[in-house]
């Protein structure tokens, strides 16, 4: 583990290189200046960050970073949201971390998309009583341990219900499903779908899983074809790379009815794809319904859109009680409707997570990919 003397010397470097106005930190360690200074006078609601430069998941984590101070540059709100980052090597390094960043004024921890070091953070930060909330999807998605303060605002366990709601909306009644259980998360969603089309008064005809890149696509589209021929929709989960030649097959074997995909088949290559539906974050094609989900998301990850969204809750929620603390903030968040830029969002009490989200449908023919409409999932 680093020592007192060696992890402030690494907080000094490493924070200040993740600040915009170096100059307001001073001493890394007069936490009463950290907190007392801002932009234009401005409260500052310092959110905290620690990533592992050692993670697999690096350039990923640096992104997630970079968009957060892009996004709060850009929300208007009445207090100044200021990333403060440290960097750690291994998993002791936690602790120290922490610790320094508490005194740097950190009443928010935003987790990373390390789903090795997040779990660990996290227990870190319930200890220390700060406010943890998830800052990335990712799949798998890591088990984060839920403290009385804690906010999963980057939650998309709904999304199957958005399919779902779609699928009804077009009066389809049956439905096939097809998912890769290469990832239980994946598979989930396919398996979520099947429960919230039921419970929406439709009927599942055909249910078919295999284990990703172990299982040819042809092989696979051959064991969907014939139990899926009398389906109306069909709900296909799996990951990029995955996805789209398996979608191609089941079009080859004269499966040619609409497709409903999740939002992490995004960055497929889709070809000459047609009548496939993707349920989204945001649009990443420029037509995005919201003016500052467009201009933020460009035509960059279309979960780019969760990180703006995080931003602007934090902020709306600091605004709203007038205070940094930790136990304030997770007080406002919880059960309170926030007009978040993609759409409202609100978390709920019970299981921390958001309790809906306004979905993007992006619908794509001759691989071309346009937004369509959004979803409300309440």
């Amino acid at each position: 583990m680093l020592s007192r003397t060696a992890a402030v010397l690494a907080a000094a470097v490493a924070l200040t290189a993740c600040t915009e106005d170096p100059e307001s930190i001073g001493d890394p360690i007069a936490v009463e200046s950290a907190v007392d200074s801002g932009r234009a006078g401005q409260p500052v609601l310092r959110v905290g960050a620690v990533i592992d430069q050692n993670s697999p998941s690096i350039e990923r984590d640096t992104r997630l970073l970079d968009r957060v101070r892009e996004a709060a540059s850009l929300i208007d709100g009445g207090h100044d949201l200021q990333l403060e980052v440290a960097t750690i090597d291994e998993a002791d390094d936690i602790p120290g971390a922490l610790d320094l960043l508490t005194e740097l004024g950190v009443t928010v921890l935003l987790t990373t998309c390390d789903t090795a070091s997040v779990p660990l953070i996290a227990e870190a930060s319930a200890e220390r009583s700060l406010l943890t909330v998830t800052g990335c999807a990712t799949l798998p998605h890591p088990d984060v341990p839920r403290s009385p303060l804690f906010a999963d605002l980057a939650n998309l366990d709904h999304v199957h219900e958005a399919m779902s709601t779609w699928a009804r909306q077009e009066d389809f009644s049956a439905a096939a499903t097809v998912s890769s259980d290469l990832l239980r998360d994946v598979a989930e969603v396919c398996g979520d779908f099947e429960e919230s089309f039921v419970r929406r008064g439709g009927s599942i005809i055909s249910s078919t899983t295999f284990t990703g890149i172990l299982d040819p696509v042809a092989d696979v589209s051959t064991e969907v074809s014939a139990p899926a021929t009398d389906a109306d929709v069909l709900a296909v989960c799996a990951l990029p790379g995955t996805i789209g030649p398996l979608i191609s097959e089941l079009r080859a074997s004269g499966l040619d009815q609409p497709i409903v995909v999740p939002w992490f088949a995004d960055d497929e290559d889709w070809g000459e794809l047609d009548d496939v539906h993707l349920v989204a974050t945001a649009s990443r094609h420029g037509d995005d319904p919201d003016q500052l989900v467009d201009a933020f998301v460009g035509d960059g990850a279309s979960d780019d859109a969760i990180v703006l969204d995080t931003v602007a809750t934090l902020t709306l929620a600091a605004d709203a009680t007038g205070s940094v603390g930790s136990q304030r903030l997770n007080d406002a968040l919880l059960d309170v409707e926030f007009p978040a830029p993609s759409g409202p969002l609100e978390i709920d009490s019970d299981t921390r997570k958001t309790r809906g989200r306004t979905y993007r449908l992006i619908d794509i023919d001759d691989g071309e990919e346009r937004f369509a409409r959004s979803i409300v999932v309440n």
